[in-house]
């Protein structure tokens, strides 16, 4: 671990193991599905925004590398998504929260308590702005009943005691890019994106609250992942070279359409609209500008996630064509389960 990244707290459990938990699908304690020595990015949530949508779940990506998993967001739905794309639970022990919205996190309880019940005794380390450790603080609590309950009210024999450690580290100031954590794998870097930048500091007793894209470096490959952002000159540097970009993507067009085909919106005046739109666009990335990031980077590969609206009637082309007036390489629009 690198002194860059601060260690902010150590919780710990110990309570007994549940011989129940031994009854687990045999496929929750398979290897992951990936051994190739080739980094390999999973996308398993590409919906843009904390609305349900059908066809996409909440953003969660995982990057798979030697076999080992590592987990960019946790929106709701990615234990599920996880075990659909044959990716075992209890092998996700290092997760990247790139900001603490709840689309971006909602499930972060939810890997943190698999990570007791089936039996993960390495440490289980999570990555994200100031106020992660109150949203880790909050789901141990939350947690904590349903653990006394499994504990306390199992007829079977108990297997000795389980410890389960859980470290935050505060990625704090990243106006460069900074490394935050390595292994033998990779080497991950951070940097502050534009998705907070257009309104005040949001401050607590922690720290500023921010927002973050990330870089993985492997022996093969390098991914980018940009996070929720708007257009961001400090992407450019940070994405340089990368083979592949993961990037946020949202069709000005098509989200004045859904908005306006829900209820009272739908009489929500143009200029009401023009300016709603004009401020997203602050705050997420239109097709175009994803291009012209793309093109200034000479990034490999561009795959457009966080797809807003991200309806399943949209086409791709009402996200790609945008990149591709500026960008000539590869552009794809990430779909749940694919792989990149």
């Amino acid at each position: 671990m690198t002194e860059s990244c601060i260690k902010q707290s150590r919780r710990r459990w110990v309570l007994p193991l549940l011989a129940s938990s031994l009854l687990m699908p045999a496929a929750l304690c398979a290897a992951d599905a990936n051994t190739a020595a080739d980094a390999v990015v999973i996308a398993l949530g590409t919906q843009g925004g904390p609305q349900p949508n059908p066809y996409r779940a909440q953003p969660a990506h995982a990057l798979q590398v030697n076999g080992v998993t590592y987990l960019v967001d946790a929106g709701n739905g990615v234990a599920r998504q996880l075990a659909a794309a044959d990716i075992a639970v209890e092998g996700v022990k290092k997760i990247f929260i790139s900001h603490n919205h709840d689309d971006h996190n909602a499930d972060l309880g939810t890997l943190m308590g698999l990570s007791w019940s089936l039996n993960n005794r390495d440490d289980f380390d999570v990555f994200g702005p100031a106020g992660t450790q109150e949203v880790v603080d909050g789901f141990l609590e939350s947690y904590s009943v349903n653990a006394a309950i499994r504990s306390e009210d199992s007829p079977l024999p108990r297997f000795g005691s389980f410890e389960g450690d859980i470290e935050v580290h505060n990625i704090g100031d990243a106006p460069a890019a900074k490394v935050i954590y390595k292994d033998k794998n990779v080497v991950v870097s951070a940097v502050e994106n534009c998705h907070y930048h257009h309104d005040e500091p949001i401050k607590r007793a922690h720290g500023e609250e921010k927002s973050y894209a990330f870089r993985f470096e492997t022996a093969t490959r390098t991914v980018v992942f940009s996070g929720d952002t708007g257009p961001c000159q400090s992407l450019v540097e940070f994405t340089k070279g990368a083979d592949l970009l993961v990037h946020e993507v949202m069709s000005s067009e098509l989200m004045a359409d859904n908005i306006r085909s829900h209820g009272l919106m739908a009489a929500l005046p143009d200029f009401l609209m023009d300016k709603l739109m004009t401020k997203s666009a602050q705050y997420h990335t239109v097709p175009e500008e994803v291009g012209k990031l793309a093109k200034a980077a000479g990034v490999g590969e561009v795959v457009l996630t966080h797809v807003m609206p991200g309806r399943k009637s949209d086409p791709d082309s009402a996200y790609i064509d945008g990149v591709s007036l500026h960008y000539t390489g590869k552009v794809v629009v990430a779909q749940d389960l694919g792989r990149y």
